[in-house]
């Protein structure tokens, strides 16, 4: 799995529903990678801090 073509902004995502979430980070990665059967499934309550991922933008 090639990382390096993946972009992540998690600064700028303000969301409340961390299912979400997860659906934009995996469309990301399904995007990014030549072969979307590399992709690992990733669950809501596998993730244990968002709320270092969601913030405000700066204004």
């Amino acid at each position: 799995m090639n990382l390096e073509m993946v972009e992540f902004t998690p600064s700028s995502i303000t969301l409340h529903n961390h299912d979400t979430l997860i659906r934009i980070f995996d469309g990301q990665f399904r995007r990014s990678l030549n072969d979307p059967a590399d992709v690992l499934s990733v669950q809501a309550h596998e993730i244990h801090d968002l709320n270092g991922l969601m913030k405000e933008p700066d204004i």
